[in-house]
């Protein structure tokens, strides 16, 4: 709704950039970081949240066959790492 505040955790890889978020005013707060980071899925969450939106995943078929286990990482772990969150 309008004037909520959001909060983006994007670790900035490939895809991300935060030039993506600057037209977006001041209600949206870019923390740089990893969903499977317990400390900033933590900052992230400090002052509540009524609403937690993953889209953090990694989705290349061609990366998950020379890089497996940074599948892992973020699709499980990190999944794990915001529900216990």
């Amino acid at each position: 709704a309008y004037g909520d505040e959001v909060i983006v955790l994007d670790k900035l890889t490939y895809a991300g950039r935060p030039e993506n978020l600057q037209d977006l005013g001041d209600d949206v707060r870019l923390i740089e970081g990893a969903i499977e980071d317990e400390a900033k899925v933590a900052e992230a969450l400090k002052e509540g949240a009524d609403a937690i939106v993953n889209f953090a995943a990694e989705t290349h078929v061609d990366r998950s066959i020379s890089g497996p286990f940074a599948f892992e990482e973020t699709n499980v772990r990190g999944t794990m790492v915001l529900l216990e969150a």
